[in-house]
């Protein structure tokens, strides 16, 4: 299979990054993180008005346009950082989720005090950052 060049190029920038945001520290790796989405938002404008648009289609009238365009950015911002965390997710381990993770210990300390019941479960979590960093957790 013949791969395009341009296709190569990308691929292995991604990797570039992956490898270079995995090993920085947490908060400097997050702050690269908001420096590419303060740059493809606010310079590029990347989706910025359909973002808006699907808000206005999805809320009609229920938020001004300033209101809209905050929300499309705290969601890019945040998009961002799941996407640091999900490329830094080899190196995440449990010592990483009890420093960085509100509420981890006292989350592991009911499953396991319920595992002991014998009685099966539904473990739900609400749909926020980067899912993949729960599997860890669990």
């Amino acid at each position: 299979m013949k791969h395009r060049p341009r296709y190569v190029l990308e691929y292995l920038l991604l990797r570039f990054f992956q490898f270079f945001l995995a090993n920085l520290p947490y908060r400097a790796a997050l702050f690269l993180g908001w420096c590419a989405a303060v740059f493809t938002h606010y310079i590029m404008r990347y989706r910025v008005a359909e973002a808006c648009r699907r808000m206005e289609e999805v809320f009609p009238g229920r938020y001004t346009a300033r209101q809209k365009r905050r929300m499309a950015w705290r969601s890019w911002r945040d998009f961002a950082f799941s996407v640091v965390d999900i490329f830094r997710l080899p190196a995440i381990d449990q010592r990483w989720i009890r420093r960085h993770v509100v509420g981890a210990g006292e989350a592991k300390r009911v499953i396991m005090e319920h595992c002991g019941t014998g009685i099966g479960a539904v473990i739900t979590s609400a749909h926020m950052g980067a899912g993949e960093v729960a599997s860890v957790l669990m």
